[in-house]
């Protein structure tokens, strides 16, 4: 008998995860499997007499495989009671042969434990499901055996190797389903074989190589997922000879090249996923009119270009079109709003374009999708007025993005008929007037971005309506009045943002009410007045305060040590008086304080020498007096700043200090005793060290306890070794003066990352590798390498290892695609203009980044094409900060340079980069 399955599955009209329809056909199969079953499945027999010698063996050896936490052994006492085709998860019987096991379910048994190899006498097995378990090992090689096996499912579990080629041989499979565990190596070619095969999903795996061209052969596929993968290479045009393909996806590997033209002739294609790759090219004109029942199109995070194909409007099923993060450029298709089912459009972080009202006609004509919950537009090339029409969108919209455009206009009053609105971003961009009253009516919304815009007039005190807001960005605006006291309600608001406007009066006592705040609160650069209330202490799970430059005044309340994970705090540029309080240096938290500028006298707690979380202390131009402590953090000019206190006095002459009075007699003293203690203390010294060089050999230099804090992940030398198979040189991918760069998989993260070793002999590499772990562990910038974590011990030698782990950069230096090397082949390195552009501005955000925005302003002094990364976007990333710099800035007002502890040139012989070294 033969079943043909042609029915669509049901799926959710927000973005779809990738894997989402394809667990949706494993169920539908394992469905159809279960109805069949109740028709051919004969009655099992009751006696021990009538047991199959060889399935009873492979069970009991199954068994004595896997261990169930929840019981204390799977099929424990029953084996001795009952049949074992009434066991927990088995079925037998067929009308040929009513004693064999066909079926064996245990599926989300919260099992361990390995498969027996024994699995391969089940020789009548249909159906194998060990799905949503903690199986681990690898998979045997005697499935091979199984020529009756119909449907395998080994999901979600951790079972390692690669696939057995031995699954070729069960000619009858139709569904194979193992995504969701750390299988590795290629897929085998021999899968192409399986003939019946309807399903393939080999999803969320460690999986390389190249997809095998010969899985163009299984004519009866209707769903492959090969997601969340190493896959590399092109997708073979092959595959387009599956004509009754409905599902496709590849999400989040390493795929390269165009979509294959051939794609175009299946016609019943139904879901499309391919986001997440370094495709390129452009998207067939016709798409539309050749694939009529498409109703997913995801292809974000790629390299398309070109406009977005006018046809879009003829595939008249579709639901979702996601594009974003690509380089699509042109207007949008102005039918677009013929998709009447549409309930997506993610077109973010493009090229798109509207220049002329004409351009603006596909949102006109979106009005027409009723389903519509998504629209996102953000970072694009759009221009002129905000149409009238932003309000006659589906009131099902959730999702509204805008930002990052060259807008104009107001928005409309009507905005608030969108109830079901969650986010709103429309930051960024040219709107003025002011936030109209509506907006309260927004109750959903969990996400405003209303920042940098040219808003005037008061806060809405209706903004306190929107009880569900997350985030409220509304800094860098020109608004004006007090933050009203409605925003008490604002009680789940983990992030406000109100900085760079023109804010007046008093900081209400309601915002400290706030115990949700956790991310930042920034209230910086307006001009509030009077002193900060003590209540601010409540604000216990707030992790960054930002008051600085507005008019408040006052003493600086003592009850901020109640902050408990409070690590920044700016306070500079106001007007606060009276002493520093000695309660914040008892804080286990605060990372930056940053005090300056203000009227604060008395002197510096001896305290803070001991605050071992505090990595910046600016107490600059203020009027304390007294002697600065000298140790802890006082022991590192770089760390403190104390100029503009021409009272203070101390012994750091780093931190350009006046002697003490009577420290000079103090000294004339101390001298005495010191040369006497020499003579006796060297000798005694001597024979130690003599000693000590015996019974142990020496580092050659010390080792930094901890490098990092404990947020990252730890790590040994070993496992970087394991990592790089012995720092080899197939995969060395970089080296200079201080150091070698490897490729490698470490285990706690899943794709490729870069293993920087320093050369121990350098009496330099300790000096750069405490500086690149101090600047790296305090910024976070998408346009900055990300450092993972870092290793601090001896190697097999004995010897010191220093190593700093980074995300792994694909596309590697912008000095290879700048000057690529000829080695008697063609060069395959070039840069478009739109490239050298992106790479500039990217390079350029950075910068602007560590000089303003990254607490203390950070000077890199190395600035080179070679320590600019690619990742696999071509996305511009600097790194290299072992020549890094924390700078100091001057006193407001005051003419004098910028200030810091670094003397003379710093970087590269025989060049210097200009823009970064301007700030020397």
């Amino acid at each position: 008998m033969v079943l043909v399955i042609t029915m669509d599955l049901p799926y959710s009209n927000h973005l779809i995860p990738p894997g989402a329809p394809f667990r949706l056909l494993t169920h539908l199969f394992l469905f159809l499997y279960s109805t069949i079953m109740v028709f051919f499945q004969a009655p099992a027999p009751s006696t021990v007499a009538a047991r199959n010698t060889d399935d009873l063996r492979a069970l009991l050896s199954i068994k004595a495989h896997l261990y169930s936490s929840e019981s204390s052994s799977l099929w424990g006492s029953e084996n001795q009671t009952m049949h074992y085709c009434k066991w927990l998860g088995v079925k037998c019987g067929s009308p040929q042969h009513p004693r064999r096991v066909t079926s064996l379910d245990l599926d989300s048994l919260n099992l361990t434990g390995q498969i027996s190899p024994d699995i391969g006498n089940l020789i009548f097995l249909q159906k194998l499901n060990l799905s949503g378990n903690q199986l681990h090992g690898y998979i045997p090689q005697e499935f091979g055996r199984l020529s009756n096996l119909q449907f395998l499912i080994l999901m979600d579990n951790a079972f390692e190797g690669t696939i057995p080629i031995g699954l070729a041989n069960c000619s009858n499979l139709m569904l194979l389903c193992l995504d969701g565990n750390k299988l590795v190596g290629e897929i085998p070619v021999e899968l192409g074989s399986l003939s019946k095969l309807s399903a393939l999903l080999l999803a969320r795996n460690n999986l390389t190589g190249v997809i095998p061209p010969s899985l163009g052969n299984l004519s009866s596929l209707i769903g492959i997922d090969l997601s969340e993968n190493n896959l590399r290479g092109q997708i073979p045009s092959s595959l387009g000879g599956l004509v009754r393909l409905k599902y496709f996806t590849v999400t989040s590997n390493r795929l390269t090249g165009e979509i294959p033209s051939s794609f175009l002739n299946i016609s019943s294609l139904c879901e499309f996923y391919v986001g997440d790759n370094q495709l390129s090219g452009v998207l067939p004109s016709n798409m539309g009119n050749m694939l009529p029942r498409l109703q997913v199109l995801q292809a974000f995070s790629n390299q398309f270009d070109g406009p977005i194909p006018i046809s879009l409007p003829n595939a008249s099923r579709l639901e979702q079109i996601v594009l974003c993060n690509n380089q699509f450029s042109g207007p949008v298709p102005r039918n677009i709003g013929m998709l009447r089912n549409l309930a997506s459009v993610s077109l973010c972080n493009n090229l798109l374009e509207a220049k002329q009202d004409e351009d603006w006609k596909f949102l006109t004509s979106l009005a027409n999708c009723s389903n519509l919950k998504t629209l996102a537009l953000s970072d694009n090339m759009l221009a002129g007025v905000l149409p009238s029409s932003i309000a006659e969108l589906s009131t099902q919209l959730a999702w509204l993005g805008l930002g990052g455009n060259q807008i104009k206009g107001n928005i409309p009053v009507e905005i608030g008929r969108y109830i079901n609105l969650n986010r709103l971003l429309m930051g960024r961009m040219l709107l003025t007037g002011v936030i109209p009253a509506t907006i309260g009516k927004l109750q959903k919304l969990q996400i405003l971005h209303l920042n940098e815009n040219q808003f005037t007039g008061a806060l809405p005190s209706s903004v306190g309506d929107l009880t569900q807001l997350l985030e409220l960005h509304l800094d860098q605006n020109s608004l004006q009045g007090g933050i009203p006291s409605s925003f008490k309600n604002l009680q789940k608001l983990e992030l406000l943002d109100l900085s760079h406007n023109k804010l007046d009066g008093s900081l209400p006592k309601e915002i400290t009410d706030l115990a949700s705040l956790t991310r930042y609160l920034n209230l910086s650069h307006n001009s509030l007045i009077g002193p900060l209330p003590s209540e601010v202490g409540k604000l216990n799970n707030l992790g960054t305060l930002d008051v600085s430059e507005n008019k408040l005044s006052g003493e600086i309340p003592g009850t901020l040590s109640e902050c408990q994970v409070l690590q920044y705090l700016y306070m500079q540029g106001n007007n606060f008086q009276g002493v520093i309080p000695t309660s914040l240096s008892s804080s286990n938290s605060i990372t930056v304080l940053d005090l300056s500028r203000n009227n604060l006298s008395g002197s510096i707690p001896e305290s803070f020498e001991d605050c071992q979380h505090l990595q910046l202390l600016n107490l600059s131009f203020n009027d304390l007096d007294g002697r600065v402590p000298n140790a802890g953090i006082f022991l590192n000019a770089s760390l403190v700043s104390v100029i503009g206190n021409h009272k203070l006095c101390g012994q750091n002459h780093e931190l350009d200090l006046h002697t003490c009075p009577n420290q000079e007699f103090k000294k004339s003293q101390e001298s005495r005793r010191v040369v006497i203690t020499i003579g006796i203390v060297i000798p005694l010294v001597i024979v130690f060290l003599c000693a000590i060089r015996l019974r142990k050999p020496r580092n050659k230099i010390s080792l930094p306890l901890h490098p990092l804090d404990g947020s990252y992940q730890k790590t040994t030398f070993a496992e970087l070794a394991r990592a790089t198979d012995g720092f080899s040189m197939a995969n060395l991918i970089g080296g200079g003066s201080f150091g070698c760069v490897y490729k490698g998989v470490v285990n706690f993260e899943p794709k490729e990352v870069a293993i920087k070793v320093l050369h121990h002999h350098r009496r330099e590499a300790l000096k750069i590798f405490q500086a690149e772990c101090k600047i790296l562990r305090s910024i976070r910038h998408r346009n900055l390498l990300k450092i993972l974590t870092a290793c601090s011990s001896l190697d097999h030698n004995g010897d010191v290892f220093l190593a700093l782990v980074t995300e792994f950069m694909p596309n590697g230096s912008l000095d290879k695609w700048l000057h690529p090397r000829v080695d008697g082949e063609e060069v395959s390195y070039r840069l478009t203009l739109l490239q050298r552009m992106n790479i500039a501005i990217d390079v350029a955000s950075a910068l602007d980044y560590l000089h303003h925005y990254s607490g203390t302003p950070i000077v890199h002094c190395d600035l080179k094409p070679s320590n600019i990364l690619l990742d696999k976007d071509m996305v511009a990333h600097v790194c290299d900060f072992g020549l890094a710099k924390f700078l100091m800035r001057p006193s407001y007002g005051d003419s004098s340079p910028a200030t810091s502890h670094t003397i003379g040139i710093k970087g590269s012989i025989g060049y210097v980069a200009p823009g970064d070294h301007l700030f020397l």
